[in-house]
This record gives C-alpha cells, structure tokens and sequence, in this order.
C-alpha cells in the first residue's frame, strides 16, 4: 500500500479515526504531499511534533481538533456496548458471558 501513496500529492482525511503510526508512514512515504487535510480526526493529537515535523514539507498541513483522547473513548464506548449487549444476551437466553 505504501507504494501507492508515493505520488499522492492531496489527501483529504479530515474526520477520520487514523492511527498515529499510519499517519507517520504516510508522511515518511509521501514526499510529493503538498497538502495533508487530518482536521479532527482520531487517533493522534493535534500539535504532535513528530507529525508535525514530518508534515513541515508539506505547503498545506492541517491538524486542528485530532484527539487521541477521542479515539480511546469511542473505543471505550464500544467495550461498554458489548458488555451491555452480552448481560442482556444473558437475561434473554441465559447464554454464557464472554470473559
């Protein structure tokens, strides 16, 4: 994959879940990005300065509103829905809750 994103010179990604690893790979592996749009997206923090490093060659580098924070909370509402899911599972039909 990341030789796809050689030549890609405009990539929008603004409201995306994006692990912050992916985002420094892109960056290492596009140095033709002329502009890299990551505005609130989740799974790295605004103003990182290693992404913010790698992003300095770029004419266009936006970051406003990322969270990493963000990303950790979804996930943890998604834990907490499938707790949910499995107690009501074990009120329905007495199925076994997974450990």
């Amino acid at each position: 994959m990341e030789s796809l994103l050689l030549d890609v010179q405009y990539l929008d990604l603004s409201s995306s879940e994006i692990e912050r690893e992916n985002l420094v790979i892109i960056l290492e592996g596009c140095k033709q990005l002329f502009h890299l749009d990551v505005r609130d997206c989740k799974g790295f923090d605004e103003g990182d300065e290693e992404i913010l490093k790698l992003a300095s060659h770029n004419a266009t580098f936006k970051d406003e509103g990322s969270s990493l924070e963000m990303l950790r909370f979804l996930e943890s509402i998604r834990d907490v829905n499938f707790v949910m899911e499995q107690v009501r599972m074990h009120a329905l039909y007495g199925l076994e809750l997974v450990q």
